[in-house]
């Protein structure tokens, strides 16, 4: 049986003769060490439930290697959308755009994004958006992507508007010429950083 972690996304595979016949099983995932529930296999016999529909609009990256970095771009502005994307793609990801809020939430329901962009016209006000279910991840899962928010109202690398905004890095809409460069650092500087985090967190038995 093919398993999928909910919370890190990682891909799993358990003998069939472990999975217990009719009942309830959990194990610890090995990576993220959150629980995984099993679910329990129809009785012989029995039909199973309707399948869910396959839309490959909403799983843009179900046949990418498990070792291929992607990215997710929300943004309302298309050049510099453009300009993000194949700024990514030159970095060696590959990347998906949403239209609107509806299907970036979508796709990240379906897909643990390595890098998600969101410029500032992208969630519509006053209603839940791309922002609000980032910041509602589970920190294990959150801890893993690295949000960038594209703004004309802050300067690049705000670190205090980043910290606010609940995002990784701040890019200023007048610098998105230099997009890439601000990428390669600002995600160098969170692999560094997390690096040691994890590194801490082994050394006092807590990862």
């Amino acid at each position: 049986m093919d398993i999928v972690c909910n919370s890190c996304q990682a891909k799993l595979t358990i003998p069939d003769n472990k999975v217990p016949k009719g009942k309830k099983a959990s194990f610890i995932c090995p990576q993220c060490k959150q629980r995984i529930h099993i679910p329990v296999p129809a009785p012989s016999g029995e039909e199973p439930g309707a399948p869910e529909a396959y839309d490959a609009s909403d799983k843009p990256f179900d046949f990418v290697d498990d070792d291929k970095r992607t990215a997710l771009i929300c943004m309302a502005g298309e050049a510099s959308r453009t300009q993000a994307s194949d700024a990514l793609e030159e970095m060696d990801y590959a990347v998906t755009w949403a239209a609107d809020v509806r299907q970036a939430l979508t796709r990240m329901k379906y897909h643990l994004f390595n890098v998600i962009v969101v410029d500032d016209r992208f969630d519509p006000p006053g209603q839940p958006g791309v922002l609000d279910a980032l910041r509602a991840l589970e920190m294990v899962s959150r801890r893993r992507i690295f949000v960038v928010l594209v703004t004309q109202q802050f300067r690049t690398q705000d670190n205090m508007a980043a910290f606010h905004g609940s995002v990784n890095l701040v890019v200023n809409d007048k610098s998105i010429n230099d997009v890439k460069k601000i990428l390669v650092r600002g995600i160098q500087d969170h692999e560094r950083f997390y690096a040691v985090f994890t590194d801490s967190l082994k050394e006092t038995g807590k990862a």
